[in-house]
């Protein structure tokens, strides 16, 4: 049997793992404080992919993450019917969803989007989607896994021995996404979203004001002027800068967790600033997020958008802990280009209904109903 506190070490280079179903249970016995999961959510949820010794997954649901314009995409399923060209895709998503088969996670980013859509009919249709599909599930938000990971992380980096549990990814506690409990109190909320119908109905009419959407704006500018005063210089030395500004960015937690694991700042030096990134990226959605930060940046002939702080927020999430993602051409290239899919075992891809088939087929049904003819990550990795 594996030691729990090192439950989430035993990987093979693929990120596979052999791991008793009790084992998961007693690893987060008197741990959650999230809504209590059920044995195959306790498994899948622990940040580790299981399989049996036959290399194929041993247990369900399958995490498939959406970005907008997929919501949008498989909405139009659901009322369009045989003119979307895809009349069961909906109805089988919805199967999925409600038997505990596929789960889709819905993030913060999602309640930003779908609150920027004016028409009121287009916004509530995608709404009762969205609530179908996710059942009510969340992608937790990294802060409230950072200090978590930071201290694995350091334990691993110094050979320190750090008893701890494997990260929970996702959640039906609303102040698990958008804050640290301990900074809000969303008791208020958590009740309210798990009353039936709430989140379709928060998600139809939930609005977000002019100043907030220039916020975003003025973000994306100030990446842009930034970009601008760093051209010259390695891709390396751009990745360090990137990794010096995260690192300022969390600072407080950084020095808690240096703490916690009986280290100093002088420990860190030691690392020097090729280590220093190393560390950063063992977390698995700093290394994400680095990873996408830089490389958008390398790609001058594209315009830094408003949108992509909110992607690459999401994506730093659903990436490491997602069986499948479902995003934007540009993201999901950068991605597959750099072998993410095979470093976190995961399905890539920009086509709704070609990933959509892969789960099909997973699951044991018939890929009719989704005719794979886009784009897939062919990540061959074991799923």
């Amino acid at each position: 049997m594996i030691p729990l506190h090192t439950v989430a070490e035993h990987r093979s280079a693929r990120g596979e793992i052999h791991l008793s179903e009790s084992a998961v249970i007693r690893a987060y016995h008197d741990h959650l404080v999230i809504a209590p999961l059920s044995l195959a959510n306790l498994c899948e949820t622990s940040g580790v992919k299981i399989f049996g010794e036959d290399g194929h997954r041993t247990v369900l649901p399958f995490l498939v993450y959406l970005d907008l314009n997929k919501w949008v995409e498989i909405a139009k399923w659901r009322t369009e019917g045989s003119q979307s060209g895809r009349p069961e895709g909906f109805d089988t998503a919805l199967r999925w969803a409600t038997s505990g088969t596929v789960l889709f996670p819905l993030s913060s980013g999602h309640f930003f989007e779908i609150a920027k859509i004016g028409d009121d009919k287009r916004r509530r249709t995608l709404a009762n989607t969205m609530a179908d599909l996710s059942q009510g599930w969340f992608l937790v938000s990294p802060g409230n896994l950072i200090k978590r990971e930071l201290r694995r992380a350091m334990a691993r980096t110094f050979h320190k021995t750090f008893s701890d549990i494997p990260p929970v990814p996702i959640t039906r506690n609303i102040s698990w996404v958008f804050a640290r409990p301990d900074q809000v109190d969303l008791a208020r909320e958590d009740r309210l979203f798990q009353q039936p119908g709430f989140l379709r109905e928060y998600l139809a009419t939930a609005r977000i004001n002019r100043p907030f959407l220039e916020s975003w704006d003025r973000i994306a500018q100030e990446h842009e002027w930034s970009r601008g005063i760093v051209r010259t210089g390695s891709r390396t030395l751009r990745k360090r800068a990137y990794c010096a500004r995260l690192t300022m960015a969390i600072r407080e937690v950084f020095e808690s967790a240096l703490v916690e694991t009986g280290l100093t700042s002088t420990d860190m030096g030691k690392l020097g600033p090729d280590g220093a990134v190393q560390l950063l990226e063992s977390v698995s959605f700093l290394d994400v997020e680095m990873f996408l930060h830089v490389e958008r940046n390398e790609h001058r002939d594209r315009r830094i958008q408003a949108n992509d702080e909110i992607d690459i927020g999401f994506l730093r999430m659903a990436v490491p802990y997602c069986d499948h993602v479902i995003t934007e051409k540009f993201w999901s290239s950068l991605l597959l280009r750099n072998g993410f899919d095979e470093k976190y075992v995961t399905t890539i891809g920009s086509d709704l209904t070609g990933v959509l088939a892969r789960v099909a087929s997973k699951v044991g049904m018939s890929m009719s109903v989704f005719d794979e003819v886009g784009k897939v990550g062919t990540s061959r990795a074991k799923l």
